[in-house]
């Protein structure tokens, strides 16, 4: 039987253990950093490649090993992007590894699909047991296209912010 000082011993490892895991991961923040406003197309194409830059930083008090992936919606993943990277048409995956107060950034070049009336961009992260990730504002952004007044569709607006 286990006595009441072995419970008090026991309660009180759990809880240090927590406080030190707690006090000594990687806390990543991560978001799209400047989304732009709007998108303007030219000729009506909407081809070409577009880009947005993903930005994160570690705030805790570890090195951390994570993933941003960036999913498109409407948009296609470009190989435009520099190295390294896993990725296929609708997403895109990008291995970071920041030292504790490091920050760092990348740009993902994307191109919009044809015929589409709006087009989304997603970041989320995955990482290993002692990184906590925390999503800052803006990790979606979503795209409408607007006309010019004149009844041309020429760009795409941000909507979501």
């Amino acid at each position: 039987m286990v006595s009441r000082n072995q419970w008090i011993t026991i309660a009180l490892a759990t809880a240090t253990l927590i406080w030190y895991i707690s006090t000594t991961q990687a806390s990543i923040d991560y978001w799209i950093l400047a989304p732009q406003y709007q998108i303007y197309v030219g000729q009506g194409s909407f081809q070409g490649n577009q880009s947005i830059t993903i930005y994160c930083k570690n705030g805790g008090d570890a090195d951390g090993s994570f993933d941003l992936i960036i999913t498109f919606t409407n948009a296609t993943f470009s190989t435009q992007t520099s190295n390294p990277y896993s990725a296929d048409k609708s997403s895109v995956s990008v291995p970071f590894l920041l030292h504790k107060t490091d920050a760092n950034q990348k740009v993902i070049f994307y191109t919009i699909n044809k015929d589409v009336s709006g087009f989304s961009i997603e970041l989320t992260a995955t990482g290993a047991t002692l990184v906590k990730l925390n999503p800052a504002y803006p990790n979606k952004i979503t795209y409408k296209l607007k006309n010019n007044g004149f009844g041309q569709a020429n760009y795409y607006q941000w909507v979501n912010k």
